[in-house]
């Protein structure tokens, strides 16, 4: 199936005055609608590609979907994972904290660690650190 611009758990203005309504508009439906429209585009040509028999093709199309679909779930999970300011402090104990000072110290740390990590990765340096 396709893929489609996922819509956000809550309205453009809520995140204001830390992001501006008119900054998350653009950022949502305009620069990942592109990624998925992109993405969509490259798995239609992959899909041609792949039933044709033609290799290089496939392998010519490699950096487009990687490229849009990772620019497609990164955007999905920076959309789940914002929330206002009231609901966005570090714990200060708990499972996370203490994980999150064992690997770098303390959040400062982390922060500095996984930024440097990142800087060189296409698309503005962002990435993400997970907690399972």
């Amino acid at each position: 199936g396709k893929h489609v611009l996922p819509d956000l758990p809550y309205d453009y203005a809520a995140l204001e005055p830390c992001i501006s309504a008119e900054t998350m508009e653009i950022h949502h439906s305009k620069h990942h609608n592109t990624y998925v429209t992109n993405l969509n585009a490259t798995l239609e040509k992959l899909d041609a590609a792949v039933s044709s028999g033609d290799v290089s093709g496939i392998i010519s199309l490699q950096s487009a979907l990687k490229f849009n679909g990772g620019g497609h779930v990164n955007h999905t999970l920076f959309w789940e994972n914002l929330t206002s300011k009231g609901n966005s402090e570090f714990p200060t104990t708990g499972p996370l904290k203490e994980a999150m000072d064992a690997r770098f110290g303390d959040l400062e740390g982390m922060k500095k660690e996984v930024s440097a990590m990142t800087v060189a990765v296409q698309g503005s340096g962002w990435g993400w650190l997970g907690f399972d």
